[in-house]
């Protein structure tokens, strides 16, 4: 529970389940877990959702091209829609983990309405088009050796764009304002950013090895006890594809939208730290405002509860 002014009168701070102050690496990954916890149907629940949803149609696409085009065009297009609805539904995601961070919670339904489907999908292909730009010219230009320049550069501008998502949900931006102020809120801090994002990918790699070892075990000893009992299927290897989509697809489940909220509380913690964001949430001056304006100079009596999807203008 976070002691601030204000916290006696009912002021919504007082029930975040997260310290609303800078953060320490560590504390980013603990409140990560905190807030998707805090919420499981409109986070997990959401992913859940939004993932079978893009696997039916990623079968449906690779059926309906199978023998019409090559293999390689048939994944390219499966993933894609696979990542399309996954990405629609990570607004309703971010808004749930927003509201969280104010001790509300709100169902998947008001989440997913209220999470800017379309902006994030506008917002998400502006970006990997950016990104494919840059990787693609210098390996194009000088062939093999343009990893040099590919790597380094597809990694940083990754980082510069990273909080585009909570900048459109939140703050309620399109998607190219919303790139810029990215830029400037990572602006100066890059290595900061690039060091935890590199602590995040080394946890939740360790944790994918240690579910896939897990699921190899007890799928292995499934299909051992099967064959000593003569009940194997007659094409194991269909066994073990299944298995391994479905596991992939609950893995991806799981580890969404903890990287959702990975990045949520980068964005607070960059606007806390630039812009004091934590103190004016502090003050109930902010929450006589509009969304996207600047706050009221004046501090209504008593403090008032911001209403829901407000955040603070920069």
């Amino acid at each position: 529970m976070t002691n601030i002014p204000g916290a006696g009168q009912g002021y919504p701070l007082a029930r975040s389940p997260v310290q609303l102050r800078p953060f320490g690496t560590g504390e980013l990954l603990s409140a990560a877990f905190t807030l998707v916890r805090q919420n499981p149907t409109a986070t997990i629940g959401l992913t859940a959702a939004g993932t079978v949803a893009g696997a039916v149609l990623a079968i449906i696409v690779v059926v309906a091209t199978r023998g019409t085009t090559s293999a390689t065009v048939t994944s390219n297009l499966a993933s894609f829609v696979l990542d399309s609805a996954i990405v629609a539904v990570s607004g309703g995601v971010i808004t749930a983990l927003g509201e969280g961070m104010f001790g509300r919670r709100i169902c998947a339904r008001t989440a997913l309405r209220r999470g800017r489907t379309g902006w994030i999908l506008l917002a998400w292909l502006t970006c990997s088009v950016i990104i494919a730009l840059v990787w693609a010219v210098p390996l194009l230009a000088l062939s093999g050796f343009g990893i040099l320049l590919s790597l380094p550069a597809w990694i940083w501008l990754g980082v510069m764009l990273s909080l585009t998502f909570p900048v459109v949900v939140l703050e309620r931006r399109n998607p190219f304002a919303a790139i810029g102020r990215s830029w400037r809120l990572v602006y100066g801090s890059y290595w900061r950013f690039l060091g935890r994002f590199l602590l995040m990918v080394i946890v939740v790699t360790v944790l994918l090895v240690i579910a896939a070892l897990f699921v190899s075990v007890v799928t292995g000893l499934g299909i051992t006890l099967l064959r000593a009992h003569g009940k194997l299927p007659a094409n194991p290897g269909l066994l073990w594809l299944v298995t391994i989509i479905v596991v992939t697809l609950a893995l991806l489940t799981l580890v969404a939208p903890i990287w959702l909220a990975f990045i949520c509380l980068l964005y607070t913690d960059a606007r806390m730290r630039r812009e004091g964001l934590d103190l004016m949430l502090r003050l109930p001056s902010w929450a006589a405002g509009q969304p996207g304006t600047e706050f009221a100079a004046t501090v209504p009596s008593p403090p008032a509860a911001p209403p829901p999807g407000h955040w603070p203008a920069a």
